[in-house]
């Protein structure tokens, strides 16, 4: 979302269960982080923590994991500045050196501890690199041997093989290789995967 200051901000968030109860409760997610952006917008750690307490006050049977960024544009540089609920690490690619690390910012999910607290961590980017954020049916896809790609080396190394010139081949290539380790065996999951590049003073 672009916002008034220039900034641009991404929230993705993966909601527990199925049915229509879990379809009630998207609902209720996106008018509550509609709500709450217009003060919180700014501050992801706030944000996630104010989330948490009035999901848990309006429906306690479900919970969400998610993560918020808000990237900033300065002079001459761009930050990143996230909080993670319980979600799966975004994964960061650096063009000045190829290397692919995981953004390690923790927290429980949402909508199950009203005590539960938020931190941030603020990370800069350059031009060319690139942040992937996703849902857990990449991570958790299972082979035909029921066993998951995971949430670290093998998810990471699956991006690094995925990696390509232009940002939507990437994600074309990614998705193809979470089929290829699964086979046959088809996905349970949805999935959802949010890739952001950095241009010359801008992000695609």
């Amino acid at each position: 979302m672009n916002r008034q200051d220039g900034s641009f901000s991404v929230f993705l968030g993966d909601v527990a269960g199925h049915g229509v109860a879990a379809a009630l409760f998207i609902s209720l997610v996106k008018s509550v982080t509609d709500r709450i952006y217009r003060e919180f917008g700014d501050e992801p750690d706030k944000y996630l923590g104010t989330l948490n307490r009035m999901l848990i006050n309006e429906m306690q049977s479900y919970f969400i994991t998610a993560v918020y960024g808000i990237f900033h544009f300065g002079e001459g540089d761009i930050t990143l500045t996230m909080a993670n609920g319980g979600h799966p690490y975004p994964v960061i690619y650096r063009a000045g050196d190829n290397t692919f690390t995981q953004l390690k910012t923790t927290g429980t999910v949402i909508g199950m501890i009203d005590t539960a607290v938020y931190r941030k961590d603020t990370i800069s980017l350059r031009p060319g690199d690139r942040v992937y954020i996703y849902t857990d049916g990449i991570p958790e896809a299972e082979n035909d041997a029921r066993q998951i790609i995971g949430f670290e080396e093998n998810l990471v190394n699956m991006f690094r093989r995925g990696h390509r010139p232009g940002l939507g081949e990437t994600l074309d290539a990614v998705l193809n290789e979470v089929k290829r380790f699964t086979g046959n065996r088809p996905i349970d999951d949805d999935i959802v995967i949010i890739g952001i590049e950095v241009a010359k003073g801008d992000l695609t």
